[in-house]
């Protein structure tokens, strides 16, 4: 994933073609926001690819919304490799 960086902050800019999405991202997806223009402009890429990855996103995005995982406790981070 390509971020742009605006005054109101990251904004994602595209996506690579082997980009995955994983329950670490969840809070990610909620800051970033839809991705749907990004997708739009990722290349190398099939519709269907496109509309997995938006269907995931949604559902990271929710999952993190709705769990509200405890914010004070031990958390791991993870690097995503592309």
């Amino acid at each position: 994933m390509t971020l742009t960086m605006t005054a109101c902050g990251p904004v994602i800019h595209a996506f690579s073609p082997v980009y995955g999405t994983s329950p670490g991202m969840g809070a990610g997806a909620v800051v970033l926001g839809d991705p749907s223009q990004a997708l739009e402009r990722s290349v190398m890429m099939s519709d269907e690819r496109r509309a997995y990855l938006a269907q995931r996103w949604t559902h990271w995005q929710e999952y993190e919304q709705t769990t509200k995982a405890d914010r004070d406790g031990l958390h791991t981070r993870q690097a995503g490799f592309e």
